[in-house]
């Protein structure tokens, strides 16, 4: 049928619109069909499969300085590289990225090979690179990527003081990059499910009665398998492929701050696509990959600010800066580092990337020293790790991260409106979401009074961390 629709071509697709009102729904459908191919169809084409790579290494195990092994698969990885004990973060980082330098060789060329199919695809639709290419697939300009880099770069001296900070709480005499992943958080208190509930519905009291109608609602009908247990997947994500039911979320709530506030994500995620199937057929209520996390992100500060200004007490209130702390760290500094990177990448033409020479692993490794200040002395960041693009959370990502971080910048905006409207529920936040995918992402967005080609639509963001970074120095300092 696809094709059917591109030997069509243009000019006879929009006459039929012209003549057709009922085809008015798939206006958005079929011009990202005329236009180019979709992501699925892209990563389809890739002549190699990246995460296969990994999944065929033969992964070692190690001892840990309590005697126990640790068997350190990609999923392992995450795990215990969050050790408290800075020896065993070492040996954990240490022995896994050194497995995987065994296969440079192989994963650079499954990446290249991948990225050149794109290249050529690009200059087959008659598109610059492979980057505009991607961005195409929303429609999304190019000076929203651009932007996000140049705004990143501008404030990674306010990222900096928050690595200082963390430094100082680890009582370590320097920051390595295996401490970057250390747990700062204090002893938690345990935050029961029911707790997590009323926590989250108070926190979202803001954008209204309707909006916590119909959380509760989903907090009522049990629109989440919350709770870990054996074999279960890990992580969370939603789900709202089932049109005519409702979104469904899949947690591994454990209790802790961090839990929490994926919680309040999640639910973000689902009240989205809720309102988007209540307001538009089928055909339209999909929003694009772009837009999601804004909805989500929103949720999520909305929450810990809540937390922080309620917290009873100044360890409480640490424990809530830590957490906002991190998600900024892994939400927005990470990922616009992978898409600064992306941006390298997917700039150079099909004869440089063929032509390679660990050129990867080098590019990777400049981004990431300057944006973990290693020349300044933040953070030490040994050679080893510039094959970070090489990680199974990075091909999953591909052409993506970038979405995290614009989707907690223009969270930050809409949340910083929402607490400082009187009226609830009013504003442009629930009309967006109400609106699902009946338009393109950006449009949405700018329709809402956000402009991520501005430096300006930026600094509620980094205001705010600025902020979380002041009270974070305030709560700690001693006396």
């Amino acid at each position: 049928l696809i094709e059917k629709i591109r030997e069509l071509g243009p000019e006879k697709i929009q006459t039929f619109l012209q003549k057709e009102p009922a085809l008015a729904k798939y206006k958005l459908r079929l011009h990202s069909i005329l236009k180019l191919p979709s992501r699925k169809e892209m990563i389809e084409k890739s002549p190699f499969s990246a995460l296969s790579v990994l999944g065929k290494i033969d992964w070692p195990a190690i001892a840990l300085s309590d005697g126990s092994a640790a068997v350190l698969s990609p999923s392992g990885y995450e795990y215990y590289k969050r050790s408290q004990v800075r020896q065993d973060r070492q040996s954990v980082m240490q022995t896994y990225w050194r497995t995987v330098k065994s296969r440079e060789t192989t994963l650079e060329f499954t990446y290249i090979r991948w990225l050149a199919a794109f290249s050529q695809e690009a200059d087959h639709l008659g598109y610059k690179s492979g980057l505009e290419l991607v961005l195409a697939t929303e429609n999304i300009p190019f000076g929203v990527f651009q932007n996000l880099i140049i705004e990143t770069n501008r404030h990674l001296p306010l990222f900096h003081r928050y690595l200082n900070l963390k430094q100082k709480l680890l009582d370590l005499p320097s920051l390595k990059f295996h401490d970057v992943f250390a747990p700062t958080t204090l002893d938690a208190k345990n935050i029961s499910l029911t707790s997590a509930k009323t926590l989250t519905a108070n926190a979202l009291a803001p954008l209204g009665p309707t909006y916590i109608g119909h959380l509760k609602i989903g907090f009522d009908n049990n629109w989440m398998d919350a709770l870990p247990r054996y074999q279960k997947r890990v992580g969370a994500y939603m789900q709202d492929a089932a049109y005519t039911v409702h979104p469904f979320i899949l947690l591994n709530y454990r209790q802790n701050p961090q839990s929490l506030s994926t919680f309040a994500h999640e639910w973000g995620h689902a009240l989205h696509s809720h309102l988007a199937m209540q307001n538009n057929p089928f055909e339209t209520y999909k929003y694009g990959q772009f837009i999601a996390e804004t909805a989500s992100t929103t949720a999520e500060i909305l929450l810990q600010d809540y937390l922080i200004k309620n917290a009873r007490n100044r360890k409480a209130k640490t424990e809530h800066l830590l957490q906002a702390l991190a998600t900024v760290e892994e939400t927005f500094f990470r990922q616009a580092l992978h898409a600064e990177f992306e941006l390298g990448i997917l700039g150079l033409t099909t004869h440089d990337i063929e032509n390679t020479d660990q050129r990867l692993s080098s590019l990777y490794l400049r981004i990431l020293r300057k944006y973990y200040g290693h020349s300044a002395g933040v953070t030490d960041v040994d050679a080893r790790y510039g094959l970070g693009w090489a990680t199974t959370d990075a091909f999953r990502r591909v052409f993506t991260s970038y979405t995290y971080a614009t989707g907690i910048a223009a969270g930050a905006k809409f949340a910083d409106e929402i607490q400082r409207s009187t009226n609830k529920g009013q504003g442009s936040f629930i009309p967006m979401l109400r609106a699902g995918g009946s338009e393109y992402p950006n449009e949405l967005l700018l329709a809402a009074g956000v402009d991520l080609q501005a430096s300006k639509t930026y600094e509620p963001f980094f205001q705010r961390v600025e902020s979380l970074v002041n009270q974070l120095e305030a709560v700690i300092a001693p006396g």
